[in-house]
């Protein structure tokens, strides 16, 4: 039987070592220097061999009447300055230098003011699927309209005049020479929208779909530069008288409390702070409106059009583009409000005879009312313009609004 001698031994500086030496057989002897004794330090059921280096065995020691060797803790500990071999790694080590080795590198983090968005690719790839899910919904529930959702007003805007031989309207030449710029921007982006919309023979009243293609780059060019224009002839003329109505029919509707009425004629941060309006009134009060006539005709002043309709098939009706249009309403108009006995809250018209007055027939003064709104509508969609926001002329400037 073989007989099994362990030498423990310390080391000169004072640090901890082990040489243990294991005789197998008749003489053969393997002298090694055990480095992470600590698997033996406590009673396991699996420890390692000392014939096969790296080799696991379940039980006892070749050879030996032991079922587990113990060594003392502070004996089986050795200094990495006094190591001769390279420690093993514990299973533990081994998983976190793979899951180490596979980490990828940390991306550099972005600069200050730069967008830490998704990459392009993935952001399209997410814009791709909204669309899909759009598409697939206006399929599923057909009396559904997808496409008509809220969007952002497109950047129309108010053009000043530029007089020259009136320096004092701005506070230098730079500011005149931005004001040129932009109004030359405006126009630019005004005859392109224009254009879009006679490509799409979107103009109520116009018949442009037979139009020969000789004329188109003729004709289209300077009918599209005239969206301010006032003539009954041109292109925008259909889209004036449109707005004008629709303007109308929303200011009786916001006398008369018609809440159902104003949604029509409204939509965005426009009918949001309308719908307040109504909120706020007393219902024991009645209003009247009244329109008497328009003290420069009603111009657009920018338009933009955009496709907004973006399924693979044609709209059932009208075409795909979507437009905003800036609508200068200057008019003379008045409201009356009445009580719920019928009498007048408000002041009556001072050149009106006391005798014809009524009850709920107390004509109020007129006042000239300007407004620049943006009024949106869907091509594809059966319905009216829509007051989707307002904007006004800018503070502390001499400019004259152009006409």
């Amino acid at each position: 039987m073989a007989a099994l001698c362990v030498e423990l031994g310390l080391a000169r500086r004072g640090a901890s070592a082990l040489r243990s030496k294991v005789v197998f057989g008749h003489g053969s002897s393997i002298d090694r220097l055990v480095t992470a004794p600590r698997f033996y330090s406590t009673a396991s059921t699996t420890t390692h061999t000392h014939d096969h280096p790296g080799k696991r065995t379940a039980g006892k020691f070749p050879n030996s009447s032991k079922s587990n060797l113990k060594l003392r803790p502070e004996l089986s500990e050795v200094p990495p300055s006094h190591s001769t071999s390279k420690p093993r790694p514990t299973p533990m080590a081994k998983g976190a230098a793979k899951q180490a080795a596979h980490k990828p590198p940390p991306s550099p983090e972005p600069a200050s003011g730069s967008s830490t968005g998704p990459p392009d690719d993935q952001l399209m790839s997410e814009q791709l699927a909204q669309l899909d899910q759009m598409i697939n919904m206006g399929k599923m529930f057909p009396t559904l309209d997808p496409w008509a959702h809220q969007v952002d007003t497109l950047d129309v805007d108010i053009p000043y005049k530029i007089n020259p031989l009136r320096p004092t309207d701005y506070e230098s030449l730079s500011d005149m020479w931005h004001q040129f710029k932009a109004n030359s921007q405006n126009s630019l982006k005004s005859a392109l929208s224009m254009w879009s919309l006679a490509s799409y023979n979107a103009f109520p009243g116009f018949d442009l779909s037979r139009v020969p293609r000789g004329q188109r780059f003729l004709k289209w060019p300077w009918l599209a530069s005239k969206c301010r224009s006032l003539k009954h002839d041109d292109w925008i003329a259909p889209i004036r008288a449109a707005t004008l109505d629709a303007y109308q029919e929303f200011n009786e509707a916001l006398a008369q409390n018609d809440i159902k009425k104003v949604k029509r004629f409204t939509t965005a941060s426009y009918q949001e702070t309308q719908l307040k309006v109504l909120r706020r009134r007393d219902a024991s009060h009645i209003y009247k409106w009244r329109f008497y006539r328009e003290v420069t005709p009603t111009r657009v002043l920018s338009i933009r059009a955009t496709e907004g309709y973006l399924a693979p098939e044609e709209p059932r009706f009208g075409n795909r583009m979507l437009v905003h249009a800036l609508v200068r309403f200057d008019s003379e108009q008045s409201i009356e409000i009445y009580d719920s006995r019928g009498k007048a809250l408000h002041t009556p018209h001072p050149r009106l005879d006391q005798s014809k007055m009524t009850k709920l027939n107390v004509p109020a003064e007129s006042h000239r009312v300007t407004e620049y709104l943006v009024l949106e509508k869907r091509m594809w969609l059966d319905g009216p313009w829509m007051i989707r926001d307002q904007l006004w002329p800018r503070a502390g400037k001499k400019a004259i609004v152009a006409a």
